[in-house]
């Protein structure tokens, strides 16, 4: 009995470490900022949407090169997120996005995770204008909207509306306790082999 409770705990600890490190969006903070490693692209996103709602496409654009001159995490390559990485974020599904970032505003049951992208378009007047990304919640259903459904004029600001960012860096060192879960796993494996051997 003592053998297979042995094993057993080897086994839930082991792949409860496998299980952390295959996440697809990170969440990392310290003193210097907050943001999401995303392992699939191996770039950071800012996390809080809402930093950047109220604001033009022009004053959004302004607030993300400022964090460079922080640098914000530690990090200087902050940018309005491109079309090839806000189409690989949203290849992931409502659930990992919408738990992984903060949203641009709520108000009652309504949650919205907003923001514009580096992809332009014009009006028929010629205005210029930012595609968005755009997830929502009302309180029973969640909608994704697709990367071209919705667009707004470069001049328009709104309490919803920010703007998505991203950096390249380093990857992220593992948190003490994703390394320790790992480290328990695998001393319990090796306790197991002990057991079976005697």
């Amino acid at each position: 009995m003592k053998k297979l409770l042995a094993y057993l705990t080897a086994v839930l600890l082991f792949f409860g470490a496998f299980d952390t490190a295959e996440a697809l969006l990170v969440d990392y903070s310290n003193s210097s900022g907050h943001v999401v490693w995303d392992t699939k692209q191996n770039i950071y996103w800012y996390w809080n949407l809402s930093d950047f709602t109220n604001k033009t496409w022009s004053e959004q654009d302004s607030a993300i090169s400022a964090l460079n001159a922080v640098p914000y995490y530690g990090l200087t390559d902050w940018h309005v997120a491109t079309v090839a990485e806000m189409t690989q974020l949203w290849t992931y599904t409502y659930n990992e996005i919408s738990s992984a970032f903060s949203p641009s505003d709520t108000v009652g049951n309504f949650t919205w995770w907003a923001g514009r992208y580096d992809h332009e378009f014009a009006y028929a007047d010629g205005s210029p204008g930012h595609y968005l990304a755009q997830l929502t919640y009302d309180g029973s259903a969640s909608t994704k909207y697709f990367l071209e459904d919705l667009m707004v004029i470069d001049t328009f600001k709104d309490a919803a509306l920010g703007v998505w960012a991203a950096s390249n860096g380093p990857n992220p060192v593992p948190e003490p306790a994703t390394m320790l879960l790992l480290a328990s796993g695998l001393a319990g494996l090796a306790g197991f082999r002990k057991l079976r051997k005697q």
